[in-house]
């Protein structure tokens, strides 16, 4: 669902541009803020899945990114949008943790590794959040009636994994080995979403504005 949520509203970027009636400057950094929410989301999520644990840091911030997302639609100036995106994605990068550090105790759990296969299905629900999205435009659904509905699929879905997944106690802190490894994961994790960042946010408009596609 976490996939299905951001997967529903950037094929609609270009709509969103031109109700806002801004250019693709002001555009690029109501995006940019966006991401600097999840920046300071992901630098902070360790704290927040320390103190609330991981399965309640996964819903609760799963929870409000779900409420958040019908703003999208009806945020009536750039400014106001940069600060709904950037709530959801302080919001989304403190449930991706969660829901990774929960995924993590399973793999313990089981023995064998699932994470593949969860990340998996949240590219399997971008997926089906685009898909959902063009066949709304294709039939005429406003969009503000489409991101509400799936909010509300969205809440019934993470109170629905609430009774089912398991807690992740926080782990003791590691030695300065893992600092070093952690620093190099960070730096690998941050060149691969910048080059999934560019076609993730502007292909829409690229299809759009360039080639002439409906």
């Amino acid at each position: 669902m976490n996939g299905v949520v951001v997967g529903s509203w950037l094929p609609r970027l270009p709509e969103i541009r031109d109700r806002l009636g801004i250019h693709l400057d002001a555009l690029g950094l109501t995006l940019a803020l966006g991401g600097l929410g999840s920046l300071i989301g992901s630098s902070l999520s360790g704290v927040v899945v320390g103190k609330l644990g991981a399965r309640r840091t996964a819903v609760a911030a799963g929870l409000a990114v779900y409420l958040f997302l019908p703003l999208v639609a009806v945020a009536p100036s750039a400014a106001l949008l940069a600060l709904v995106l950037a709530a959801m994605g302080f919001l989304d990068a403190n449930a991706d943790v969660g829901m990774n550090a929960v995924g993590v105790r399973v793999e313990e759990a089981h023995g064998r590794s699932v994470m593949t296969r969860l990340h998996g299905l949240w590219s399997l629900g971008t997926l089906i959040g685009s898909g959902v999205s063009a066949l709304a435009v294709l039939i005429g659904v406003r969009f503000g009636t489409q991101l509400s509905l799936i909010s509300v699929f969205g809440i019934g879905t993470a109170l629905y994994a609430m009774r089912l997944i398991p807690d992740a106690p926080p782990r003791a802190r590691q030695g300065a080995r893992s600092g070093r490894l952690a620093v190099g994961l960070m730096l690998a994790g941050g060149f691969a979403v910048f080059v999934e960042g560019a076609p993730f946010d502007w292909s829409a408009l690229y299809l759009v504005d360039v080639t002439g596609s409906g």
